[in-house]
């Protein structure tokens, strides 16, 4: 007898050891249904399937990844039964990242599997096809069993946002509902195997026909065309919930059906009966106990060699089957995390109300948090998805009769409503519901103050096409970002041309990338103690079919476009460190290069992720490279990936800038806290000194304070001989501007290497005279 204190130690092993091994036999189990389920469909080692093959080149494409596949995990073997940038077949399941993805119903990612602990060293990892990023998403059979993935894939490690698990999650729904048909394919094998056993052997239907027709939820009927005797069998009593003890009559038997299912079926019997063409109709059905289903009838005359003719077929449940398409539906017209309808679903419903011709006038509103990205960041993806559907719930308890609430961005809903009021009323409504977001939006029971901005264009003044008028709402949700005091924006023409400054803007520096016409120029950064050439800052130029040289006024707004500067800070990565070697090889003294930043680029998916790599490439040391980054870089996330990577290229060497210094955030304080060598003054305090004593207060005190820390200061802007005298006066170690070089091409930069320095005493006397 177990006694005294030893009894609960032993009675809470004893329920652990229970539970643990109930868990057990509970996953085993299900995991026996789920490779049954695979194997029922006869999917593994059959012929690819173009249907597949075009999601899977459709779902690349629309992502923008390299590799894509379908795979169906066996109990010992992951198979691929399409794929797109894979030279196997099959891969063994325990090294596979889609084992992992059927363990969960929602999407897994994986950003760098070099650094995640589940993948770091698996051979797909560290040997062909290299794997870097994956994001897959289960895909269930019409029973819920995870039988594969969709997936896409890289061998670069890079970013994956909302919007892109989303489309996974989407194209995984049309691989369900193309798998659906094989399971359907499947069953109605079974179906017309019934009744072919009816037809042929009817006597040893009667055997097994109860166990068949409880399974399937089917039931066989016939009617005797000459006396009108209906008979049914047991599943079809059971079916209308009425008990086998009589005969039906016909017209007892048509009941169940409302009226016009009623005369449908009447019409498909007498069809049937003059021509002998078979029917299989789908009703709805009302049971005796007042139950609504839905059934799906067939039948077909029978002429038997003896007797009388008769109809004959089958009566089915579908009910179930027609609630799992609509589930398929739901799925392609919802966002998978907040529930509501998805932007292509909400897209079709805004066509159908442009072309409504009843509706004159309608308003579409836009609301959205600009700086989810940061949340995201702070909370997880996790938290962000729950931050999200508490926006979802609290944007529907605000919908008026008929309003319809959609997420059409990551970032962003978007509400229809023809509630015919003012402007100045859709204002405050539409500043009510940003208040209440603010107020009932919250995270494990942690408010959060979200700022959500809102937007207004309406039909049809400011869009008389849904690409119009979504593009109007988008225009002035930008806007209302742009003036956060502002809270919402409603559209106006102004909008319209800023946006067409930016799209031409971005096809000038498109060409200019595709015909490989983006340059390199480069400023000096002078040492003021003697004129010493100490660094270059290299600037992005654009080389126009003439020769000439267009400056960042021609092509800014676009590099407002993530991809477009991440494409832009590729080439203009790869085009310093081969400057730099060049001039290595040719033996010159080499001065420092800085290339400007991102956060983008400093984070997963980033140039500088395989920037030492490409430094070693060409033999450069990393010691001649600085990475100039603003302050909101810095300030963004102390324990993010760009503090990571930032620590990583200082250990290596690679100087850090801190550029336009004073326009943000960081106070002087932060400077003993930030990863920096070097303290970069904007260049608006610099040429405001002697004009302006704010300016003249802040660049001293940047000045001295960056002195005290023995931390290194370029002066930007200097463009007069009394900017000069000041900065150097107060301790500014370099100094940048037109006074002491104006940006330059590689070969005129050449040749500013060979000599070394500028002559500051000359500029000083230039002040002088």
């Amino acid at each position: 007898m177990i006694t005294g204190a030893s009894a609960p130690n032993f009675l809470h092993s004893w329920y652990i050891n229970m539970d643990t091994a109930f868990a057990e036999n509970t996953t085993a189990a299900l995991e026996r249904e789920r490779l049954a389920a695979l194997r029922k469909m006869n999917l593994i080692d059959s012929p690819r399937d173009s249907d597949l093959d075009q999601l899977i080149n459709h779902l690349i494409k629309t992502l923008n990844f390299p590799i894509g596949y379908i795979s169906l995990i066996d109990e010992d073997r992951q198979w691929f039964k399409s794929m797109h940038g894979l030279d196997v077949q099959e891969t063994p399941r325990d090294i596979s990242f889609c084992t992992h993805t059927i363990r969960d119903e929602v999407p897994m990612v994986v950003e760098n599997a070099l650094l995640d602990e589940r993948f770091s060293d698996n051979p797909l990892v560290t040997g062909e096809p290299h794997l870097r990023a994956y994001a897959g998403t289960p895909v269930r059979t019409l029973d819920g069993h995870r039988i594969g993935t969709i997936c896409v894939a890289d061998t670069q490690p890079r970013s994956i946002d909302e919007d892109q698990t989303a489309t996974l999650c989407r194209f995984a729904s049309l691989v369900e509902r193309l798998f659906a048909n094989v399971e359907y394919g499947i069953r109605a094998s079974e179906e017309q195997a019934l009744i072919d056993t009816v037809r042929s052997e009817q006597q040893h239907l009667l055997q097994n026909v109860d166990r068949l027709e409880t399974n399937l939820a089917v039931g066989h009927w016939e009617l005797d065309l000459v006396t009108d005797k209906l008979t049914w069998s047991k599943g079809v009593f059971s079916l209308h919930g009425i008990a086998a003890d009589r005969e039906p009559t016909l017209e007892e038997a048509l009941s169940f059906y409302p009226v016009p299912e009623r005369e449908r079926i009447i019409a498909s019997l007498k069809r049937a009966t003059e021509s002998g063409r078979s029917f299989d109709i789908t009703a709805h059905f009302i049971d005796a106990r007042q139950d609504t289903r839905q059934v799906r009838v067939r039948g077909e005359k029978i002429v038997p060699e003896s007797g009388n003719p008769r109809l004959a077929g089958i009566f089915q449940d579908i009910t179930d089957r027609q609630e799992t398409q609509n589930q398929l539906n739901a799925a392609m017209e919802n966002d998978p995390v907040t529930r509501v309808r998805n932007s292509q679903s909400f897209e079709k419903l805004l066509a159908n109300w442009v072309g409504d011709g009843e509706r004159d006038a309608f308003t579409l509103i836009t609301i959205g948090v600009p700086e989810i990205m940061t949340v995201r960041k702070s909370l997880g993806m996790s938290l962000t998805d729950m931050m999200l559907r508490e926006m979802a719930d609290a944007l529907q308890s605000q919908l008026e009769d008929g309003e319809i609430l959609a997420r059409t961005s990551f970032e962003a809903f978007s509400l229809l409503t023809d509630q015919n009021i003012g402007p100045d009323m859709l204002r405050d409504r539409v500043t009510g519901i940003l208040q209440l977001l603010n107020l009932k939006v919250t995270v494990l029971r942690r408010r959060l103050d979200i700022e959500p901005q809102g937007a207004i264009a309406q039909f049809p003044s400011d869009g008389q096409m849904p690409v119009d008028l979504l593009r109007a709402a988008d225009l002035a949700f930008h806007a209302a970002c742009d003036d956060p005091d502002a809270g919402v924006a409603l559209f106006d023409a102004t909008m319209l041309d800023r946006f067409e400054v930016r799209e031409n803007a971005s096809g000038f520096l498109q060409d200019a990338i595709d015909e490989g016409r983006v340059v390199a120029y480069f400023q000096p950064i002078i040492r003021l103690s003697d004129g010493h050439l100490a660094a270059f800052e290299a600037l992005i130029r654009i080389r126009l079919a003439d020769g000439s040289i267009a400056g960042p006024a021609d092509f800014w707004p676009a590099l407002m476009d993530a991809h477009i500067a991440r494409r832009v800070g590729f080439i203009m990565r790869d085009t310093i460190i081969d400057q730099l070697a060049q001039w290595q090889t040719a033996g010159l003294d080499v001065p420092r290069v800085s290339l400007n930043a991102t956060t983008s680029d400093l984070s997963s998916g980033g140039m500088y992720d395989d920037l030492l790599q490409a430094l070693a490439a060409r033999n450069v040391s990393p010691s001649l490279l600085k990475v100039e980054v603003t302050e909101n870089v810095l300030l963004d996330d102390h324990k993010s990936r760009v503090d990571s990577n930032i620590a990583t290229l200082r250990e290596h060497g690679i100087g850090i800038s801190l550029d336009d210094f004073g326009t943000g955030y960081a106070s002087l304080t932060n400077l003993m806290s930030l990863p920096t060598d070097e303290v970069k003054i904007d260049h608006i305090f610099v040429r405001s000194i002697g004009k302006d004593k704010d300016s003249h207060a802040i660049t001293s005190s940047i000045l001295e304070m960056a002195t005290k820390m023995g931390i290194d200061t370029v002066s930007e802007g200097i463009e007069t001989a009394d900017q000069l005298n000041f900065v150097r006066t107060h301790g500014s170690t370099h100094g940048q501007g037109f006074l002491l070089g104006r940006p330059m091409p590689a070969a005129d930069a050449t040749e500013l290497v060979k000599v070394g320095s500028v002559d500051i005493a000359a500029l000083m006397h230039a002040r002088e005279s």
